[in-house]
């Protein structure tokens, strides 16, 4: 039970490496979108087209279990001076699913 779980992306020209770690590490972290434990997710593309990331965070302050699920959206930009995407949330419009009710 790690409160500072998060999450970073390193790039590579090859699935086989060598990979790098990008300075703007973490992306996800309890500092940016607020709550504990947030990581272990997956990227995707919304039907608005929007890229958005789906992650887990601990149920509260003193226990990880069960966990919830958070989405956040996701700012891509090219970097012309490096040639690598820039990866960035928007921390403060933090998706938190709601199971609807039949």
């Amino acid at each position: 039970m790690n409160i500072d779980y998060s999450v970073g992306y390193a790039v590579a020209d090859s699935p086989y490496g060598p990979w790098e770690k990008q300075k703007n590490n973490p992306i996800i972290h309890r500092s940016i979108v607020g709550e504990n434990g947030a990581g272990h997710g997956d990227l995707f593309e919304g039907l608005d087209g929007q890229l958005y990331y789906t992650y887990h965070i601990h149920v509260d302050e003193n226990n990880v279990r069960p966990r919830r699920t958070r989405i956040v959206p996701v700012t891509k930009q090219w970097n012309p001076q490096t040639g690598i995407y820039e990866f960035s949330v928007k921390g403060n419009e933090v998706i938190v699913p709601v199971i609807a009710e039949k």
